[in-house]
This record gives structure tokens, sequence and C-alpha cells, in this order.
């Protein structure tokens, strides 16, 4: 029952929608949607994806309405602006513009500290309504180097590649290419910094075998890059013009215009709000031209909604038919449990009955041979003193016969 009391409720709750194009779809349906003006933000799932150093402007607009209250919160869940009330004691929130049906504000050179969920909600008399923006951040190599070292044995020599991307956000790709050939790579390994928000990858490489026309390349992959790959070189011959040197370390680094720059441009989120038809008449407004349009696409929506509801009941109705089909059964070998208990336990009570029985039997048959063999004995002790009786009036008798016989 609690398996079907639970899929009972579910069914009244309307499902919700994960990815960003059907958040889309349902911000449609409810005149509700987004709009990013930037080619360099890019759109992963429900992710909108900045670089480090752009300038963001949140911008939150109520379509066709009067006398809105507009808010603005921050991923820490504070209060950015309220209408046009800053409530964040942060001076890098800056208001862009504040009206009846429209709030914008501005986070200039953002950083990986600043992304999270942006949450714009707008309060009228009869509703609230809560819009939601994930903004990610990338953040490129800070840093790009490689450090050579040569090591001198007795009888061979080697040189050790290590290779580094500093500040990278997520994690840089490091792979190696030698004399212009085949790239391979010998692994990476990274290191978080205390907030674990960048990190910084280095990759090492040893080479026990070259000649001065050979060539050793790292290569660098971000996300940030765009696609372009950041490539420090190195030439063997290098090695042997600094043989005078007396140092066994060099550090080579990526040409300047390989270098990412720093993105300056401007990131702009519309978030636009539809207006519900209570609110247009409260408002006064005049309805859309498309209201039917609107009209349809909602009871398309409920129609789903319905489909969705009768398909979780017929599931429940289903569980629930079998719970009983379970609880019959149960109940049914429970029955023949104890029939099967009852018959074995009949034999027994009639082996103890006829054991009672033979044992009265034979009870009654020694009382009865004990009272025989009594009866027997009195009637032999009758005769006996019947006969002594007789013996003595017969010895008597003979007595007075002698007894006369010697008077006379």
């Amino acid at each position: 029952m609690t398996w079907w009391a639970a899929l009972s409720l579910l069914a009244w709750f309307p499902l919700q929608e994960v990815s960003l194009s059907d958040v889309t779809k349902a911000y449609t349906n409810h005149n509700n949607s987004f709009i990013i003006n930037h080619t360099n933000a890019t759109l992963i799932g429900q992710t909108v994806v900045l670089e480090e150093g752009q300038r963001l402007v949140l911008s939150c607009v109520v379509s066709q309405a009067k006398n809105y209250s507009l808010q603005w919160v921050a991923p820490s869940g504070f209060t950015i602006f309220f209408n046009d009330h800053p409530a964040l004691k942060n001076s890098r929130y800056q208001l862009v513009h504040h009206s009846a049906n429209e709030l914008s504000i501005s986070l200039p050179n953002i950083t990986v500290q600043d992304e999270g969920t942006y949450k714009c909600l707008s309060y009228s008399n009869t509703s609230v309504k809560t819009m939601e923006i994930e903004v990610a951040v990338l953040a490129t190599p800070t840093k790009a180097f490689m450090e050579i070292s040569l090591f001198k044995g007795e009888s061979e020599k080697h040189v050790v590649f290590k290779c580094h991307a500093r500040g990278s956000k997520p994690s840089s790709q490091i792979t190696w290419r030698l004399n212009n050939g085949m790239e391979f790579s010998s692994g990476n390994l990274y290191s978080f910094e205390p907030d674990r928000k960048k990190s910084d990858t280095t990759s090492t490489l040893d080479v026990y075998t070259y000649d001065e026309n050979s060539t050793a390349d790292c290569l660098i992959r971000h996300q940030g890059l765009r696609g372009k790959k950041l490539i420090i070189p190195f030439r063997f011959k290098e090695l042997a013009t600094d043989q005078g040197n007396s140092a066994d370390t060099w550090e080579a680094s990526a040409p300047p215009s390989q270098c990412p720059q720093r993105s300056t441009g401007t990131v702009t989120i519309t978030q636009i709000f539809g207006v519900s038809e209570n609110d247009k008449k409260k408002d006064g407004t005049i309805e859309d031209p498309d209201l039917i349009t609107k009209e349809n696409s909602k009871s398309l929506s409920l129609a789903s909604k319905k489909s969705g509801i009768i398909l979780l009941s017929l599931v429940s109705f289903l569980l629930l038919a079998l719970f009983i089909i379970i609880q019959l059964f149960i109940m049914k070998v429970w029955k023949s449990r104890a029939v099967w208990k009852r018959e074995t336990e009949i034999p027994g009570h009639m082996i103890e009955s006829n054991k009672s029985r033979s044992n009265t039997e034979e009870t009654s048959s020694q009382d009865k041979n004990s009272q025989r063999h009594k009866e027997d004995f009195d009637s032999k002790e009758v005769t006996l003193k019947t006969d002594l009786m007789k013996s003595n009036k017969h010895l008597q008798r003979q007595g007075e016969t002698v007894h006369n016989n010697e008077e006379v």
C-alpha cells in the first residue's frame, strides 16, 4: 500500500524539464524566454558559458505589464537589486536600467568566483514568477612555459622537458610533438588552487636520443582558445649553442602572438517574462493578436500533463491489483498450511486415545483376574473350613464311642 500511495501522489505533480531546450520550450509556452547577444558566449545544455574578463549584463523584462516589482538574486542567495535599490554590499554590481517592466544590472570583469545560478523574480498582485540562468566562466591559462633540463651522466646524457599551463578552468590538456611529426601524450598532472576553481597542468617528457636538427613542441589545448592550440617550440641545436654556459636548465615560452588575450567584451542576457491573462485583465492591457495560438499551446501543455497523470494513475492501479493478488495468494498459503497442520495433528490424537483405551482395558482385565482369584480363594477357604468341621465332628463321635466302650 505504501508504494501505491507514493505513486498516486507523484501523479499529481507536473514533470519538470532538465535540458535548456526543454526549459526554453516551457518558457515559450508561458510567454517566457531569454536572449543572448554576444558571439563569444556559448550555450552548453542549460548553461551560458562566458570567458573570464568579460562584462556580464543581466536584464529582466516583463512584457506588456505595469507596476511589476523585479529582483535579481546572486548565486550566493543574496539579493543584488530589488527594483532600483541595491541590497548586496558589493560595488562590482552596477545598475544599468530600471523601469516599470525592466531591471538590468551589470557585472564587469567577471571571474570564476562569479559563476553560478542567477535568478530574476517578478512580483505582481496575483503571482510571483522566477526565471533562472546558469552562468559558467572559462579561464584560459594565465601563463604557459616549458622548462628544459640537461642531465649528463658518465656514459650518456638526456634531456627532460616539463611543460606548464597555469591558472586554467577547466584544466588544460598538454601533448607533445617531435620533429613536427607524430603527436602523443605523456600524461598530465593536475594541481588545483585552494578554492578548487582553477588548476595547473604539468606534463613531463624524457628524450635520450636526438641530434641538432631535432625539435620538441609542447601543445596546450583549452576550451577558451576556441579550437586553437598554444604551441611552445624548442630546437635541440640551442643546446649546442649553450654548451659554454654553466647552466643546465633553460626556459621557453610561447610566442607573444599566440598568448591568449583577456576578453573584454560585453555579454547581455535578457530574460523576458510573459504576462498571464489574469494579470492582463487586472492591468487593463490589450490582448495580443496571437492569443489563440498561445491558448492552443497552453491547452497542449495541459493535455500532455493530463496524459502523464492518466499514465501514472494506470500504473498505480496496476500496482494496487498486484498487491491484492499477492495478499490473496498469501492468505491461500496460510489456509493450506493450517489444513495440513490439522491433518498431521489428528493421527497423534488417535494414537494417544488408543494408548489410553488399551491401558484402561488392561487395568480392567487385571481387576477381573484379581477378583476371580479372590473368589476362588474364598471358596477354597470355605471348603477347607467345612472339611475341618466335619473331621472334628467325626473325631468327636469316635471319642464318645471309645468312652462308652470303656465304661462298658
